[in-house]
């Protein structure tokens, strides 16, 4: 019985089976183990082509914008950042035919920093990663020249230029004209882009880079205010002296035909709105400053200033609005008493009509220092595209315009966003006039004192007398007639006031995200 309980005799085939059923789990473990490893390598590898994929559409993009390839100008690819920050999120994209992963580019803004935010797809993967450039505006053309034309410069009849000018296109002198200072060509043009008779001595030097100037942004104006207290009379002033000292609209309007209307402030900012205010016969309207407190006053209608009488603002350190649908001068006066740092900021949104020998900040008996000190504190904005006659004044076809004449004066920095304009029969500006129309003619004798003409997409035409002194910049320009431009530098304050689009805007790379 021992005998047989100590037999080993039959365990070797269970104990063959156990080790073998023991191999097929470990083995099945093993090979569990590796397809999980090779999912997961793949994975990971996926992920990695994805984040390839994202970090080169990010890269690609910024580099078309910092590096520019394609020669785009400064307003060409401020116009295409411009435009893709608008448009949000780009269609699917690859970056080349064999490319598997799509990417899309989505891009922000937030202040000077330009954020290209890409998310590429590959093999169900996604991964996004950001990349910052920085939008950075440097001092470009310095405006040290008379003029700077996009187009053609032609001087002839007796035109004088006293400084250097600049065109991208060709320049002509003839018929005793002359340009005292260097005449700039293209950079990449030769001396047969200049002509002129063979007597008239110059100096021509190529440019060292082309200049592009930007339209200057046109601002929003204030709304109309809603819920002031509401007067439905019709306020007349013909005789004495009249007060206003609450915020009121005048829904029936404002006639003053003699006598004074006065604004009192009494230390309070003060708002008023009315259907019209008309001044005429002996009438006249006075602000009584006070302090540092703001004035607001906003016309349905029109503001109709005649017959010699004048609205009177007195400047302090607080801000005056005039907001009008259309402003009518005829033979009327504007006049600012500048008794502090404050500006007057006048918004004309339909029709800016002025004649007679009318004037807006101006006085005779001012010198030019303080008329060039006074212009710096009043800004006229008109936004509109038609005469009181109801003729279109943006088109260059017609002979209507947005016209200064018969000695009018405008002391202020004028800016208009669409209308030509004419300034002629002595009338004249000193200050800045800013244009977005078509067409400038300065004519008749007048004498315009301006810092800059900022006209970049217009044609000047300087003639019959006229001068300008200053800066011109424009699409193209022509002088005769005895005309001239004569070069004034500016100050950093003015230069600063127009950095946005004289400045040169550059792009370079900023961090990852």
């Amino acid at each position: 019985m021992f005998g047989i309980l100590k037999s080993n005799k039959g365990m070797a085939l269970p104990l063959v089976l156990v080790v073998m059923v023991v191999l097929m789990v470990f083995s099945t473990a093993i090979l569990g183990m590796g397809a999980t490893d090779t999912l997961m390598s793949a994975h990971d590898s996926n992920k990695s082509q994805a984040y390839y994929y994202a970090h080169s559409g990010a890269e690609a993009v910024a580099s078309y914008i910092v590096e520019n390839p394609d020669g785009l100008s400064e307003s060409e690819r401020k116009a295409l950042v411009d435009r893709m920050i608008a448009a949000g999120a780009s269609n699917p994209f690859t970056l080349s035919s064999s490319d598997s992963g799509v990417i899309v580019v989505d891009m922000s803004r937030s202040g000077n920093t330009i954020s290209i935010r890409s998310t590429a797809t590959y093999q169900g993967i996604q991964e996004s990663v950001t990349l910052n450039i920085l939008e950075t505006v440097i001092g470009g053309e310095p405006f040290n020249k008379a003029i700077y034309s996009r187009g053609d410069i032609t001087i002839s009849e007796g035109g004088t230029v006293e400084g250097d000018v600049a065109s991208l296109s060709r320049i002509a002198l003839d018929g005793g004209s002359r340009v005292t200072g260097t005449i700039y060509i293209h950079p990449d043009a030769d001396k047969s882009s200049f002509s002129s008779l063979p007597w008239i001595s110059t100096t021509i030097e190529n440019l060292t880079e082309i200049f592009d100037y930007d339209t200057f942004p046109f601002p929003e104006f204030p709304p109309y205010p809603a819920g002031l207290p509401s007067d439905n009379t019709t306020l007349n002033v013909s005789s004495g002296t009249r007060i206003i000292e609450n915020d009121v609209y005048y829904r029936g309007g404002i006639n003053v035909t003699n006598g004074e209307l006065q604004i009192v402030r009494n230390n309070t900012d003060r708002v008023i709105r009315t259907r019209y205010l008309r001044v005429s016969d002996s009438g006249r309207i006075t602000d009584i400053r006070s302090g540092n407190r703001t004035l607001q006053i906003y016309i349905d209608e029109d503001l109709q200033i005649s017959s010699d009488n004048t609205l009177t603002f007195d400047l302090g350190n607080g801000d005056i609005i005039l907001r009008v649908r259309r402003l009518l001068l005829n033979q009327g006066h504007i006049q600012v008493n500048h008794n502090g740092t404050g500006k007057l900021y006048i918004f004309v949104d339909d029709v800016f009509h002025i004649d007679g020998s009318s004037s807006i900040n101006h006085s005779w008996s001012a010198s030019a220092a303080q008329l060039e000190d006074w212009a710096k504190k009043v800004l006229v904005y008109y936004a509109g595209t038609i005469d009181k006659d109801g003729n279109d004044i943006r088109n260059p076809g017609n002979s209507y315009y947005l016209k200064f004449p018969n000695a009018a004066k405008v002391v202020a920095t004028l800016h208009v966003k669409e209308a030509k304009i004419h300034i002629t029969n002595g009338a004249g500006v000193v200050g800045n006039i800013i244009s977005g129309g078509s067409k400038l003619q300065f004519d008749g004798g007048t004498n315009s004192d301006v810092k800059v003409v900022y006209a970049p997409n217009a044609e000047i035409e300087v003639r019959g007398g006229a001068l300008v002194t200053g800066i011109v910049v424009c699409d193209s320009f022509s002088m005769s007639g005895g005309a001239g431009v004569k070069y004034q530098p500016i100050g950093e304050e003015e230069m600063e006031y127009f950095k946005d689009v004289a400045g040169k805007t550059v792009y370079t790379y900023g961090h990852w995200e």
